[in-house]
């Protein structure tokens, strides 16, 4: 079998209107061995997507980039394939900042998915533990 895939013309003309996983299906190899005569003939290859690909606001179950995590704090999607936690965003909006070194957003009454802004306080962590009262 490994012939075939030491010449690149064959191989071009093997994938001619298949995928790589489609030929190496029809072979009976695996298609990491496909992928790799692919590579080290120097034959360019564009992956195609698949029918499901995306990220955000592109993935077939975009729910609008909002959802609450196995801890129960809210995430919200922020671009560039990031989330960040609400919580944090609702106090950076408050003090007009982003959060320094140090500092953590605590939930007044512990509940993990209430981000009213005066639910929300900075506490600082490490050497002084303090709590700092928000604006």
């Amino acid at each position: 079998m490994w012939s075939k895939f030491q010449n690149k013309e064959e191989l071009e003309r093997m994938l001619e209107g298949k995928t790589p996983v489609g030929l190496a299906s029809d072979l009976g190899v695996s298609w990491v061995t496909i992928y790799r005569a692919i590579h080290r003939l120097g034959i360019p290859f564009q992956a195609k997507p698949h029918k499901y690909s995306g990220f955000g606001d592109t993935h077939k179950h975009w729910k609008g980039g909002r959802h609450k995590n196995g801890e129960g704090y809210i995430l919200i999607y922020t671009g560039k394939e990031s989330y960040r936690l609400e919580h944090q965003l609702v106090m950076e909006k408050m003090l007009g900042r982003p959060l320094r070194k140090g500092e953590r957003v605590h939930h007044k009454n512990r509940v993990r998915d209430d981000n009213r802004p005066e639910n929300l306080k900075i506490i600082l962590t490490g050497k002084h533990y303090d709590e700092v009262l928000c604006p």
